[in-house]
């Protein structure tokens, strides 16, 4: 399993990370609202019912986060080199 999605790993804006749930040791729920469900959560409650699915966490580090549907201008300037770097990654994982 593949997952996408904003990660706060304290580097620049648009950076891409590579990990595994295992590498995220520290983390800690910070739920907006029932409706907000961490990823993390999900893997927990799939072991649970007996499915250990290999799980390979693309993360890209946020310039802020906010209710908006829109990508923030420091992202947007960045997003090509982001989906090539998310490309490669995901060809990295599937062909070995």
């Amino acid at each position: 399993m593949i997952i996408i999605d904003c990660l706060r790993g304290g580097h620049k804006p648009g950076t891409v990370y590579k990990i595994t749930p295992n590498e995220l040791k520290d983390y800690k729920t910070e739920n907006l609202s029932l409706h907000d469900v961490q990823i993390l959560d999900v893997i927990k409650q799939a072991n649970l019912i007996g499915f250990y699915p290999e799980v390979t966490i693309i993360g890209i580090e946020p310039y802020e986060i906010s209710y908006s549907l829109e990508l923030s201008n420091k992202i947007s300037k960045e997003f090509k080199r982001i989906v090539n770097s998310t490309r490669d990654l995901i060809n990295e994982i599937i062909l070995g």
